[in-house]
């Protein structure tokens, strides 16, 4: 994996007083309690990616419904890209395809919840008339 784990735990949503106490034990951890702490930051990316998504495809939903928006499936396609696309820079990760794809597939893993989009087109995407 590209990601290493320094950077993980950088960019997860620790407090700095835990962040400070696993960067410092780092060296002195074996494999699996590396593995466990990954998966526990991809966890925590995972789920405050997909909220960050709900809330801008909500908002975008929003200025569909009060007709500052028309609604184009394409729109939500972009929102979620350009999501992926700013935490794969946040994990600063070079902006390539494979890296921002790889990105999306471990928020993909460790997803804690469905959005509406996960249901192919679904009628919540759809503006109410």
């Amino acid at each position: 994996m590209a990601i290493n784990l320094k950077t993980l735990i950088h960019v997860s949503p620790f407090s700095d007083i835990d962040r400070e106490k696993m960067l410092s034990k780092i060296d002195s951890l074996n494999e699996d309690q590396k593995i466990h702490i990954s998966e526990v930051c991809w966890k925590l990316l995972s789920f405050k990616y997909y909220t960050q998504l709900q809330f801008m495809i909500d908002e975008y939903l929003d200025e569909v419904q009060t007709g500052q928006k028309k609604y184009n499936l394409n729109d939500v396609t972009e929102i979620e890209a350009r999501c992926i696309h700013d935490y794969a820079q946040k994990l600063q990760v070079a902006e390539t395809e494979g890296s921002i794809e790889e990105v999306r597939t471990q928020l993909e893993k460790f997803k804690t919840h469905s959005l509406p989009q996960d249901k192919t087109v679904s009628t919540s995407l759809t503006p109410k008339p």
